[in-house]
């Protein structure tokens, strides 16, 4: 036990003086870069694939981008966020983990995982993450506030990488709903954490979609009616309806990835926009006579009015316009308006609609 002690010591110095400093970057040793596959004998062929699955979560990942991805140290280590090196001390603890449940040697199971890597079926191209990629942190930030550089901008247009961070970092985004965003503005009664929670996205995180509700739809109901809006229906993040900025695409790099974003500058862009709030659902789309909004409705009384809003991205400039629900057939009734016209520039904002308050509850 002492001697095979001292023998993976001494492999471990080996690592650790071959990955000899290059332009100031520690490198990983020669020999991790190539290995050779080497198709195990029937018996260990049998047992490997669940020796692999026994790693650890972070070794099993490092290894199946390593050889069934076919991933340098390199690329690993910027996808990663990490040092070449320590990748190759990743690398090199899982064939010591494979080494000693096959009970062959270290170089022996390094052959036999870079043959194993060339039995399995990679997904989809990786995207890798390059230096001038924004960090998740500043994509969540950027999402939240709308704060995006123009650099950012062109960077994020076209990075596979930065796709999928988006989408990443928006299904952590959290918002605090209508009723409890209401609460706040009226004083009404609120928990503690509650409390905390809105005053910190509001004022810290400086979320744009939840101050502009607040200051474009909230406050002023509250000041003139003190009643809440039955249903508020809004779009998760500005869109581009004729000037340049972020619009729905599919990327053209890789499949398919949800919530990516893409700088267009015609106005043909997005022809569509649909927000919806349980029963109520409301479009702004384009026509002929310009950007025409309109909702349908289930279970509300006939005339109540829809309050159909655009608000410029930087919270100062909105487009509003009323229609009231019409029964259309049996409990359901829709309303329509032209909120623009085709010379009408809205640029990029937020469509928001919301169902007014009726008299009864004013």
């Amino acid at each position: 036990m002492l001697r095979e002690s001292d023998e993976r010591l001494a492999a471990w110095r080996q690592l650790l003086q071959a990955a000899k400093p290059s332009e100031g970057r520690w490198q990983p040793p020669s020999p991790f870069l190539h290995v050779l596959p080497q198709e195990p004998p029937p018996p260990l062929r049998d047992c490997l694939e669940g020796a692999v699955a026994t790693l650890p979560p972070t070794e099993r990942a490092v290894t199946f981008l390593r050889f069934a991805n076919g991933l340098t140290p390199d690329e690993l280590a910027v996808l990663l966020d990490t040092t070449p090196l320590l990748i190759a001390v990743i690398e090199q603890g899982a064939i010591e983990r494979l080494a000693d449940a096959l009970q062959v040697e270290p170089a022996a199971a390094a052959a036999f995982l870079a043959w194993w890597g060339t039995q399995q079926t990679p997904p989809a191209a990786t995207p890798l993450r390059s230096p001038a990629c924004p960090s998740l942190n500043r994509l969540y930030e950027a999402l939240l506030r709308w704060g995006w550089t123009d650099e950012e901008r062109r960077h994020v247009a076209d990075c596979p990488s930065c796709h999928a961070a988006l989408a990443k970092a928006r299904s952590t985004l959290w918002h605090p709903s209508v009723d409890l965003l209401w609460r706040h503005v009226t004083d009404s009664p609120l928990t503690e954490e509650d409390r905390q929670d809105i005053a910190f996205h509001l004022q810290t995180d400086r979320c744009r979609r939840c101050t502009l509700l607040v200051t474009w739809v909230l406050r002023p109901l509250a000041q003139l009616w003190g009643a809440v809006p039955t249903a508020v229906a809004i779009t998760p993040h500005p869109v581009a309806l004729s000037a340049t900025g972020f619009a729905s695409y599919q990327p053209r790099h890789t499949a398919p990835v949800a919530d990516a974003y893409h700088l267009r500058e015609a106005k043909s862009a997005i022809a569509a926009v649909q927000v919806q709030e349980g029963n109520f659902t409301a479009r702004l789309q384009w026509r002929a006579d310009g950007w025409v909004a309109s909702a349908e409705a289930r279970g509300v009384p006939a005339e109540t009015v829809v309050r159909f809003l655009w608000v410029a991205a930087d919270g100062c400039r909105q487009v509003q316009r009323d229609a009231p629900l019409v029964p259309a057939y049996g409990d359901w009734c829709v309303a329509e308006t032209v909120l623009a016209t085709d010379k009408d520039d809205l640029g990029e904002g937020f469509f928001v609609a919301f169902l007014l308050p009726s008299k009864a509850e004013r």
